[in-house]
């Protein structure tokens, strides 16, 4: 272990610099006075490292400089982290205002509207002065054609009301808002259709534009070679990093079967164009005294514009970072070490955005990476045969399964699934994909050449038309995913114990491997003590959805649930469901447990008011006790009449109730002592009975 970390110098630099971008998120408001501190302690030790006056000595007190660096990267990861965090606070009222914007993307098209991802320029606050301003936004603009024809680089005026990200409001779910901050973005806003105006472009130069540009130029070849739908958005993803146009379907296909990562342009693609634009320069500039320095100048150059063209993702930047290295170690005339390489790359991109590090991509990518070279670079040296093909299906399997095996404590506890036969899909999707790569650079390369280029638009279509089907027949294999979770305490003590199994495997000493069976040891309990929690839980859940209702009754691991649309609460239960490990819901509808609205469970009573039954009515008898009044989405009670007929001990207001309505139900029932639960702006509630 002393050994690798003496031979990996930017392992030691990575390690205080993520120490100090944890640091912040788990003590975001640490005072300067004691930043301040930090920073004259590690310069001190850096300056007294440097005071012997012999050589001898000053190997003595290398420990004294290393000290001082490490705290030095700890503040630095601190200081990154706070100013990145900072320039995603939230600043602007929350009433309509005047914004002056410009498009850093292309209009995304969504059910309703179309979503831009946006610089503000400055903003207007009623009849005060144009304050400039540099905050990133993400507004949705209402569908219409304008909208769409926006590009990269218009600049819009709009009047919107900005709200900040929003954190989730249902159990387990993802955090959205948290993820919108760590990308830059400071907020957003939905703008009807006559509240924003075009005003003009930004014709200075930018990379990000130019590269834009470049990428919808060659979408439209594919268009012009008549490759279209399904063929069309899986080749735009496999190249270009364009992913509007896949089919919700057609992801979840992928994502089953364990091709997903072909789709998001990663290392794997970075690699292809690398070998692709290594052969082409091996026949242009071979043997000449200066093409060693020109081939990798040359190669570099085109890896980094194939990035921006592809949207500069982590995982795209590490690889092309990391094939830069190899590049210019070829240029000098020496050998990259893949591991220096690796924790370079991070150490650089960290420095670029701490924020990298919460990137669900970040983490996969170097945990595939990782994973590759610690498992699957030794397994070659198992294999003892000549047969190129056995060598070459082997290679799929081995990088594979070390991938896989890297990056699934990460994709279970983000994505709770796992595909099972991710094997079989590899050995085909991987060659398959390597050749439509290269089959559509030459088509897009030979574009103008008719004959040529329809030969190999062709053949694209046969190729993208196989991997398809080949990817529908894995989905339908049976238990092609399987439906598992770990929270985030199993996860860790998952990849530690990974890490340990590697201490081991090139340590030779079982302590690690003990300590690594302590830890899966220590994850199963974990996994246990909540399965024992939720058999002793009795609790309803009302949830937060926009257009609907949907309310758990939760007994043990039974999961009784009463929705307005089962889609719409297993997208948003799901990950609560599975982290509780409760079983499949069981959708109740008029029956023994739910009838007319009225539901008893565990001698609670309650109402779920999902339709006009109650509107306009009034009683003078004695009202109908219940203890939960729950007003369903899109409801508009009159609240006054409704407790002639009901009477509440809390009521409880879905989100998708309007904010007239809900402020009306609010003021009646603090008349009446009656407490309430807005779920639109309190999240979803959790009682246990």
């Amino acid at each position: 272990m002393l050994s690798f970390i003496h031979r990996t110098p930017f392992f030691r630099l990575l390690a205080p610099l993520i120490a100090g971008i944890l640091a912040f998120m788990l003590m975001p408001n640490v005072p300067q006075a004691v930043l301040l501190t930090l920073l004259l302690f590690a310069l001190s030790f850096i300056f007294i490292s440097f005071l012997p006056a012999n050589a001898k000595n000053q190997f003595a007190f290398r420990w004294v400089f290393g000290v001082g660096i490490s705290f030095l990267l700890l503040v630095t990861g601190y200081y990154l982290s706070l100013r990145a965090n900072s320039a995603s606070e939230f600043h602007f009222t929350e009433e309509k205002n005047l914004y002056l914007v410009e498009l850093t993307g292309a209009p995304l098209a969504k059910r309703n509207s179309y979503k831009i991802q946006a610089k503000v320029l400055g903003y207007q606050q009623d009849t005060s002065e144009f304050k400039a301003d540099n905050s990133k936004v993400i507004l949705y603009l209402q569908k219409n054609d304008s909208a769409a024809a926006l590009l990269y680089g218009d600049r819009i005026l709009v009047q919107a009301q900005m709200q900040p990200p929003q954190a989730p409001l249902n159990p387990d779910a993802f955090d959205f808002g948290a993820y919108l901050r760590r990308q830059g973005v400071a907020a957003t806003a939905y703008v009807q259709a006559e509240r924003w105006q075009r005003a003009g472009q930004n014709n200075n130069f930018s990379l990000m534009r130019l590269a834009d540009r470049c990428q919808k130029y060659l979408l439209n070849i594919y268009r012009s070679l008549g490759i279209t739908g399904d063929e069309f958005a899986i080749v735009a993803a496999l190249t270009l990093g364009y992913t509007d146009d896949i089919a919700p379907e057609l992801t979840d296909a992928y994502s089953a079967s364990g091709a997903i990562h072909i789709l998001s342009v990663s290392g794997l693609h970075v690699a292809i164009v690398y070998g692709f634009l290594l052969f082409v320069m091996n026949i242009f500039l071979k043997n000449k005294p200066w093409a060693r320095f020109i081939k990798s100048l040359i190669i570099i150059v085109a890896l980094w514009f194939y990035a921006f063209i592809t949207g500069l993702s982590p995982s795209v930047m590490r690889a092309a970072f990391m094939c830069s290295i190899v590049a210019l170690s070829m240029s000098l005339g020496r050998k990259a070490e893949i591991y220096n390489s690796i924790f370079l790359s991070a150490f650089v991109l960290l420095l670029i955005n701490p924020n990298n590090l919460f990137n669900i991509g970040f983490q996969l990518s170097y945990a595939a990476v990782l994973s590759i070279v610690i498992f699957a670079v030794p397994s070659y040296k198992l294999l003892n045969t000549a047969n190129k093909l056995i060598v070459f299906a082997a290679d799929i399997v081995i990088v594979s399964f070390a991938a896989q095996l890297g990056t699934a404590p990460f994709t279970i506890y983000y994505f709770h699934t796992f595909p099972a036969w991710f094997l079989l899909t590899n050995i085909v999707a991987i060659p398959l994909s390597t050749i439509i790569i290269y089959v559509s650079i030459s088509a897009l390369a030979l574009s103008s050449v008719t004959v040529l280029s329809g030969i190999l638009a062709g053949a694209l279509k046969l190729l993208l038309v196989a991997l398809n089907n080949f990817i529908h027949f894995v989905f339908m294999l049976p238990m092609s995913v399987l439906n598992v979770s770990l929270n985030f305490e199993q996860m860790w003590l998952i990849v530690f114990a990974l890490v340990l199994c590697c201490v081991f495997y090139y340590s030779k000493k079982y302590l690690p491997l003990i300590l690594a069976l302590c830890c899966i040891l220590f994850a199963l309990l974990l996994n246990l003590g909540i399965k024992y929690q939720t058999l002793i839980s009795q609790k309803f859940v009302v949830y937060s959805a926009q257009r609907n209702t949907h309310v758990s009754f939760i007994e043990g691991n039974k999961n009784t649930v009463f929705t307005t649309d089962s889609t719409d609460i297993e997208r948003i239960a799901s990950n609560y469901w599975d982290n509780n490990k409760l079983a499949m819901p069981d959708f109740i509808g008029e029956n023994g447990f739910f009838s007319d609205g009225f539901v008893e469970f565990y001698g609670k009573k309650f109402y779920i008011l999902t339709n006009d039954f109650f509107r306009r009515r009034t009683s003078n008898a004695v009202p109908f006790a219940v203890d939960y009044l729950v007003i369903g989405a899109l409801q508009k009670p009159q609240v006054e009449q409704l407790l002639t007929c009901l009477l509440p001990k809390k009521v409880i207001i879905c989100d998708g109730v309007s904010a007239y309505y809900s402020a009306q139900t609010e003021k009646v029932c603090a008349d009446r002592n009656i407490p309430v639960h807005n779920i639109g702006t309190e999240g979803a509630l959790t009682v246990d009975l």
